[in-house]
């Protein structure tokens, strides 16, 4: 798994006449967790930047979470050798519904929009949990991250996209108490190389984990006009005799003027078009 760079999206390959079953919504992981099986869970505001060495390449997110699991990230990305990346802000909306102000997104991989910045923050998560299992209510000053792992890859994924790292893979860094209800961590992720004689990547995640207050929330009266936005859900295209059901965001015209219209749409169960 690269950061921010590659994704494995796994489409479903049928034969003539086969049918496949959707997935029940939401569609894409919510960085929320309704039920949060670890407290670095909880965090409802989180700053992340990645960078990794011997690339120019780098990314930062900032999320926004509500406890119903929609969320708002603002993205700037840079790609390798300084090219130009996406830069904006992406919502997710009740599980079914994507809207973009500002993000370049090509044909075809619109759903990386909102996979890219997950599957980084799922994987700073399980870093944080790894090292300090007692949690952020753990961290009182600073507290070192040293994670040695020989057994087991390092996996994240969403229900539309998945990254791994093989071991060996190590961790070191520190977490660091900011304020009150704000944590602060910088660690580096070193993981075996891809291809035999090369280096294994060395990817570096810093940022802020928060629960505070106010609680973050997409407002009903929140404009809409001027974003783009997607529906999430099945994508059907036949190839030869082949029949190829994957998941992912399709582009539909912008009919409504604030997030609560689409939402209301989305509630009522009617198509988003």
């Amino acid at each position: 798994m690269r950061p921010w760079l590659a994704l494995l999206v796994l489409p479903l390959l049928l034969g003539p006449g086969a049918r496949a079953v959707a997935p029940p919504a939401p569609l894409v992981a919510s960085p929320a967790a309704p039920s949060p099986s670890s407290p670095w869970e909880t965090g409802n505001r989180i700053t992340l930047e990645v960078t990794q060495a011997r690339l120019a390449g780098r990314a930062s997110y900032a999320f926004e979470i509500a406890a119903n699991g929609e969320f708002r990230v603002e993205v700037k990305e840079v790609g390798e050798g300084g090219a130009s990346g996406r830069s904006g802000t992406v919502l997710m909306i009740a599980g079914r519904a994507m809207a973009t102000q500002g993000v370049e997104l090509p044909a075809g991989s619109e759903i990386d929009a909102v996979d890219r910045p997950t599957l980084e923050l799922l994987l700073v998560r399980t870093l944080l949990d790894r090292a300090v299992p007692g949690g952020p209510g753990a961290v009182q000053g600073s507290v070192p991250v040293e994670i040695r792992e020989t057994n087991q890859p390092l996996h994240v994924s969403t229900l539309t996209a998945s990254g791994e790292y093989q071991p060996p893979w190590n961790v070191s860094g520190l977490v660091r108490r900011e304020a009150a209800d704000r944590l602060a961590f910088d660690f580096t992720l070193h993981a075996t190389a891809e291809a035999p004689g090369t280096p294994g990547p060395e990817i570096r995640f810093a940022g802020t984990w928060e629960l505070g207050t106010p609680l973050p929330h997409l407002p009903d009266d929140l404009p809409l006009a001027g974003w783009n936005t997607y529906t999430l859900g099945p994508i059907h295209h036949t190839l030869g005799t082949t029949e190829i059901f994957a998941y992912g965001a399709v582009p539909v015209p912008n009919r409504f003027a604030t997030v609560g219209a689409l939402r209301k749409r989305i509630e009522a169960d009617a198509p988003v078009q």
